[in-house]
Formats: structure tokens, sequence, C-alpha cells
């Protein structure tokens, strides 16, 4: 191989590792902060009691047992991630 072929050769490897290192910290950079923001947040979620917000708006209406099956559904359908807002009754 002559020099230059060889010089060519050795900057290519070396931009390619560079590129490589630095795709790498941008990954796991991003990969910490979702996990970060996951943690926060799911945190400040549970702090809050959304089945007893939902029991007190329609205890009236939905039996206990019905909402306590709907909020186990959504926590098992979303992973956790999701909540029940509201419950409203359709007459059909």
């Amino acid at each position: 191989m002559t020099t230059d072929m060889q010089l060519a050769l050795e900057l290519l490897l070396l931009g390619m590792f560079t590129v490589f290192l630095i795709l790498s910290l941008v990954v796991l950079s991003a990969r910490l902060l979702i996990l970060a923001v996951n943690r926060w947040s799911a945190s400040s979620l549970r702090s809050r009691s959304s089945e007893q917000k939902i029991l007190s708006s329609s205890a009236e209406t939905i039996p206990k047992e019905v909402i306590a099956v709907l909020t186990a559904s959504v926590e098992v359908a979303t992973q956790g991630q999701g909540r029940i807002v509201s419950i409203e009754r359709q007459i059909s």
C-alpha cells in the first residue's frame, strides 16, 4: 500500500470511530433523559389518586366494582402510563 492509501484508510477508520462514539453518546444521553423524565412524571402521577376522584364524582351512577375493573383494565392496557379522567354512562 502506498502512504496515501494508508493515510486515507486511517482517516476513514478514525472518522467512522468518531461518528460511532458521538452517536453512542447521543443515544445514551437520550435514554438517560427518558428514564429521568419517566421517573419524575410517574411519581407525580402516583401522588394523585385518580380512582378517588372518579369515585367521588360518579358514585351515584356507576358501581364501585365497575370502576375498579375499568381502572385495573386501563392500568394493564397502558402498562401504568394511562389514567381514567372521567366515566360517563350513556343511555342507549
